[in-house]
């Protein structure tokens, strides 16, 4: 919704799913962040998983820990407490982290906030500052942030208002949720939202637990919603994050039920994970939610119980590849490759004659190919961006 359609109300579409089979989801448990003691206890955290680098970032206040594809920490820094709290980070395509930061130093009014970039090793570069807000984010604290293709899509749960900015901070478009979802003004906050991601159509997704639903609203401001109180399978008690994956599918955490939810493109209820048939007793008050490369879903927890990481699978043809010589030095001598649309799993592979797990393996770049799998044929994978941050 752009500047002119701030005003604008639409009605909301409620999906409770299409009388048709569901397709099979397979949920795994892989393993927990950890450093070298062990996994990492930790708690409310902040997520983002960097496709480019198959690594994923996480940070509690001014601390930010990063892990590779196998969960292991690689490296970690420290933002100055002097430029405020960190509440969401992202990574440019350039490699620039870019942190979220609120002052909450004067608890009598409302929070500075800022962007700061960052270079790889984590050192201020820059800060971006939005400019050209309208008069009706006066008061605009955002505490969420995705950064997509070039753009910061910027929300306030507790105001219901979503801004967009491009790589420069100027003011592209804004949303007001509450109007969208005929909430009255002074019932803002009553009708917190939990949870904001930006799936890849762009739309905004996100839950109101006490609304009982997950709501998916587009760029042009059009609602739906779906979601129905209870304590059954697919139903919702406590929900928190919800975000989608390559798949098409919307996963949502739920609080009180201890369980992920998984739903497909229409809504309609696949399955849920959580509890012992992924292999662990139960997720612990699970919230945040991120998705990542392979079908990799990170998922935070209460109580310091840790970043849990499962894999998502939907089926599809495996096909056989060979590969020539890398620029690296070494080569991906055999492997199984899911040919799913937008899945790059590997089952097996080799590298050098060494036999490597899927997540390692796509750390050293993209699959890439023909489409046809009727014979095996060669695979590039290009030489890995990034490198050693010390």
């Amino acid at each position: 919704m752009r500047l002119s359609q701030l005003a604008f109300t639409t009605g909301i579409l409620i999906l409770t799913g299409l009388a048709r089979p569901a397709a099979a989801v397979e949920v795994s448990y892989l393993f927990d962040l950890s450093d070298f003691n062990g996994p990492v206890p930790y708690g409310d955290v902040n997520l983002h998983a960097d496709r480019s680098s198959d690594e994923l970032y996480a940070a509690v206040g001014n601390e930010v820990r990063i892990f590779n594809a196998s969960g292991m920490e690689t490296y970690r820094f420290e933002l100055d407490a002097a430029l405020g709290t960190i509440f969401a980070l992202a990574v440019d395509a350039e490699g620039d982290i870019l942190l979220l930061t609120l002052d909450l130093s004067d608890r009598g009014r409302l929070p500075d906030w800022s962007i700061t970039r960052c270079n790889y090793r984590g050192e201020p570069i820059d800060r971006v500052q939005v400019t050209g807000l309208p008069p009706q984010f006066d008061d605009f604290v955002p505490n969420a942030m995705v950064y997509r293709e070039g753009r910061f899509v910027l929300a306030s749960q507790a105001q219901l208002r979503v801004a967009v900015a491009d790589r420069s901070g100027r003011f592209q478009a804004g949303y007001d949720l509450a109007e969208l979802l005929d909430i009255p003004d002074g019932k803002r906050g009553d009708n917190d939202m939990r949870g904001f991601s930006v799936d890849r159509a762009g739309n905004m997704l996100f839950t109101i637990p006490v609304l009982f639903k997950a709501f998916v609203v587009s760029t042009a401001g059009e609602v739906q919603a779906f979601g129905r109180p209870g304590s059954i399978p697919g139903s919702f008690g406590i929900v928190a994050d919800v975000v989608a994956d390559d798949q098409g599918h919307l996963l949502v955490a739920d609080k009180l039920r201890r369980v992920v939810m998984v739903f497909d493109r229409d809504y309609e209820f696949l399955t849920e994970f959580g509890a012992g048939e992924t292999g662990r007793i139960w997720l612990a008050q699970p919230n945040h939610l991120t998705t990542g490369n392979g079908g990799r879903v990170y998922v935070t927890q209460a109580g310091d119980k840790g970043v849990a990481v499962f894999r998502l699978s939907s089926g599809g043809e495996v096909i056989r590849w060979e590969a020539g010589p890398q620029p690296r030095g070494g080569a991906v001598e055999s492997g199984a490759v899911s040919s799913q649309p937008g899945q790059a799993a590997a089952d097996e592979v080799s590298v050098a004659g060494q036999p490597m797990s899927p997540p390692v393996a796509r750390a050293h770049g993209q699959w890439t190919g023909a489409a046809d799998s009727a014979d095996p044929r060669t695979i590039g994978m290009p030489e890995a961006q990034g490198g050693n941050r010390q």
